[in-house]
């Protein structure tokens, strides 16, 4: 399903005595649909799987503090499939696992989203509660119905705020006359969501709300926000505007190797950047454009910013400009304190390296 993630903690393989899965990145896709497997175990075999979350996942060296707190777990005996639901996970998830006896084999995968709207029956219009989504701007969600009166409509919108106060429209639904599942994608929220519903009569609806979120370094109105020009394909749709932002972001943080993904603050410099990566994505499945056109150029200039914060620059030996206004998952130490950086952001084309601090 493209409104929810796909998530594989621990491979199917076999196992003994203890140990963990890697932490595998959900952002904000909190609520985890999990099944555990276990195959190939001795009728009196014990298995316990413990589902782990933390807001960090890594370790250098021993000077970062990383936490990890268990929140839902089963024990399987002999063979067996059992799932495990989980609520309000933190950034990154982990399996544990404790076997007892002869090595089994184990599998633990399933589906990460984040509920909007819990399923619910109503028969007049409403809105649901404010959801923080944090710098996960990039949405995919899908409405499910399961009852709907004959001869009416329900109408759903999506809206947006930077402070929980102010709203606005995101994205709307086409009216809804009948059962089913319905899909909707959105490359512009914010911090905070919610969910808006206008019923056409007084008959009873029942539907929830739910999808997948992604982190994305540009959003579409940041394009006026910024001053930049109109879109490279100004009619192509919300969907293809957030998968062009995916691979954008993509992009980028496959040159952030000096940052600990995922980037929890950057700046208008990265925006920038990643608008002139979307459209030229845009523009290569849609139509080329011609050679030296002006998103030719914005193209470029993003690369030549990428090679720069990459190190991938020749002569400067591997060393990187690190902007100053990104903020990376490195977790604090073990006193508490977190990492700050005072590195000059949004180098000249021509002369990064007289702009920034070299390391």
């Amino acid at each position: 399903m493209s409104h929810a993630q796909t998530i594989a903690l621990l491979p199917s393989s076999g196992y003994t005595r203890s140990g963990s899965g890697l932490p595998v990145l959900i952002g904000r896709n909190s609520s985890l649909s999990l099944f555990v497997d276990v195959l190939n175990a001795d009728d009196d075999a014990m298995t316990i799987i413990k589902i782990e979350t933390s807001s960090f996942a890594v370790r250098d060296r021993e000077r970062h503090a990383v936490t990890w707190r268990p929140i839902e777990g089963v024990v399987i005996t002999g063979n067996a499939t059992a799932p495990i639901t989980v609520q309000n996970a933190d950034a990154f998830v982990r399996v544990t696992y404790d076997v007892s006896g002869s090595p089994v084999s184990i599998s633990c995968e399933g589906l990460a989203t984040r509920p909007l709207v819990a399923p619910q029956s109503i028969t007049t219009s409403g809105v649901s509660s404010a959801v923080d989504l944090a710098h996960y701007h990039g949405g995919r969600f899908a409405t499910y119905v399961t009852a709907a009166p004959i001869g009416q409509t329900l109408t759903l919108s999506i809206e947006r705020s930077s402070d929980g106060v102010k709203w606005e429209t995101a994205a709307t639904w086409a009216a809804i006359s009948t059962t089913g599942e319905y899909a909707i994608e959105s490359a512009d929220l914010d911090k905070f969501v919610r969910v808006r519903w206008v019923a056409s009569g007084a008959g009873t609806w029942t539907f929830s709300v739910a999808g997948k979120l992604s982190l994305i370094f540009a959003r579409t109105r940041d394009r006026s926000l910024l001053g930049i020009r109109s879109a490279a394909v100004p009619h192509a749709t919300a969907a293809k505007y957030l998968s062009a932002f995916e691979a954008a972001t993509a992009t980028i943080e496959g040159d952030l190797g000096a940052f600990v993904l995922p980037l929890r603050q950057w700046g208008d410099d990265m925006r920038r950047h990643c608008v002139a990566l979307a459209d030229w994505y845009l523009l290569t499945n849609e139509g080329e454009e011609p050679q030296g056109g002006l998103y030719s150029t914005l193209y470029l200039q993003a690369q030549e910013w990428l090679a720069n914060v990459g190190g991938r620059v020749p002569g400067n030996h591997g060393r990187r400009i690190r902007p100053t206004n990104v903020i990376d998952s490195t977790p604090p130490d073990a006193n508490g304190t977190r990492a700050a950086y005072a590195f000059q952001s949004d180098p000249l084309r021509d002369s990064c390296r007289n702009r920034g601090v070299i390391y």
